[in-house]
């Protein structure tokens, strides 16, 4: 058997101004977040974000998704809106699927959205329910 991991967005960039309201910037880096994941057996990506909040995060999703591939990963995509939930039953039962054969194929699969325990949180809880 397989893992499923949650993570924040790899590549993430926010507040690099400076802090804001007391918080820290994040600058991290996608293809070093990816080859750590890789380094840490992640085969399978579930990125809960649209192409919109990759870009205000900093990893569009062009550089995304030649990155997971570069290093060996999948990527199935999610988008939610944030504090949403998935868009129809149906999605998240397709998705769930495909990650529980992965798992039980003894893969490891990570979760993100921004910062790892909403959305991927939702989508770690319905597979749980499964």
């Amino acid at each position: 058997m397989g893992n499923l991991a949650l993570s924040s967005c790899p590549g993430k960039k926010v507040r690099l101004t400076g802090p804001s309201r007391g918080r820290a910037a994040i600058n991290r880096d996608l293809d070093l977040d990816f080859g750590r994941m890789r380094s840490l057996g992640i085969t399978t990506l579930v990125c809960c974000l649209n192409d919109t909040e990759l870009d205000f995060l900093g990893a569009s999703w062009p550089k995304y998704s030649e990155s997971a591939t570069q290093n060996g990963m999948q990527v199935i995509r999610l988008p939610m809106i944030e504090g949403g939930c998935p868009n129809s039953i149906e999605e998240i039962d397709a998705v769930i699927q495909a990650v529980n054969v992965k798992i039980r194929q003894g893969e490891n699969v990570l979760a993100h959205c921004r910062g790892g325990v909403g959305r991927a949180g939702v989508l770690a809880c319905c597979w749980l329910l499964r």
